[in-house]
């Protein structure tokens, strides 16, 4: 085809960010022993695997991410931390930084340089979606990839976010973890989704603290609770609306001084209502929890509700 075979591979290679292979080569009716001695003499970038860079291009995570896709085939996903950082769920990873990717566990491909090659018996059209042009594993199936290596509390972050932006749905996620109940991190996984489905709640803190309060017997609160005073409505994070008692999360390790200080006047709001308040820090929760409870029963008790007797908070 000549000149216009390589016009179809340069096009080609636009679309993987200046990544392209023999493929393309091939796809454009140009000879392998053509493709082979162009590449050699002009010295395209070597990516490994048999992918190069088109002259001019530079090296970037998304030519990396195309580099892997092509050298791995069409069953390839980008997966794990590198499909976290395009589905927006951690920070942009940088070209000095291993991209991931899966494949069905029987592929023999190997993958370009500083790409690792993740291998899995259950690897279907269900786990795909495209990111930026890029086959990329599904949200749900992302977690449960880094579940195995991921904090409790990180884990529950991410699934809380992926359930707020709507990138996911509880069936997804549960599907998911059926599919692949023994992996590793399947535990961590289900011991996340279980906090989660706790009630709906807005944050990490505010489902612990209803895994509290149910865990040690006390009466269940109304989350997110509306209350009108004086022309304004008023959402309480938690609230035991026949004594009047309101449990609210103090966010500032998490939320900033701003947003702080509106919590601040919310919680003189609620008090002008008179209602009696209760603060929970994420401290209180994982380090004192018996004296929240305890501030707790005290708040409840104040307000004449009789409380059952209780074990010894640890």
């Amino acid at each position: 085809m000549g000149r216009s075979g390589w016009v179809e591979v340069f096009r080609r290679a636009r679309h993987h960010a200046g990544a392209t292979n023999v493929d393309d080569a091939k796809a454009a009716g140009i000879p392998t022993s053509t493709w082979y001695d162009r590449i050699n003499r002009e010295e395209w970038f070597d990516c490994g695997a048999g992918v190069r860079l088109v002259p001019g291009a530079p090296v970037t995570m998304q030519t990396r991410h195309h580099a892997a896709l092509l050298a791995l085939g069409p069953d390839a996903l980008l997966s794990h931390d590198t499909a976290l950082a395009l589905h927006g769920l951690a920070r942009s990873r940088t070209a000095r930084l291993p991209v991931h990717a899966v494949v069905p566990y029987d592929t023999t491909t190997l993958p370009p340089f500083a790409t690792i090659r993740h291998r899995s018996r259950r690897l279907t059209q269900v786990d795909a979606t495209i990111v930026d042009g890029l086959r990329t594993t599904t949200p749900a199936r992302t977690l449960l990839d880094v579940a195995g290596r991921t904090r409790l509390h990180r884990l529950e972050a991410l699934l809380l976010t992926v359930r707020q932006r709507r990138m996911a749905c509880a069936d997804d996620l549960v599907a998911q973890l059926r599919r692949r109940p023994s992996l590793a991190g399947a535990r961590n996984f289900r011991r996340a989704l279980a906090i989660l489905d706790a009630g709906p709640v807005d944050s990490i803190l505010e489902a612990r603290i209803l895994e509290l309060v149910r865990k040690h017997g006390l009466p269940e609160p109304v989350p997110q609770y509306r209350i009108h005073h004086e022309g304004r409505l008023l959402v309480a994070d938690f609230a035991w609306p026949g004594p009047g008692v309101v449990l609210e999360c103090d966010g500032r390790k998490f939320h900033g001084d701003e947003a702080f200080q509106r919590d601040r006047d919310r919680w003189n709001d609620l008090e002008a209502a008179g209602l009696r308040l209760v603060w929970a820090t994420w401290e209180d929760v994982h380090e004192t929890p018996g004296r929240l409870l305890k501030r707790v029963r005290d708040a409840l008790g104040s307000r004449g509700v009789t409380l059952a007797r209780h074990r010894r908070d640890g």
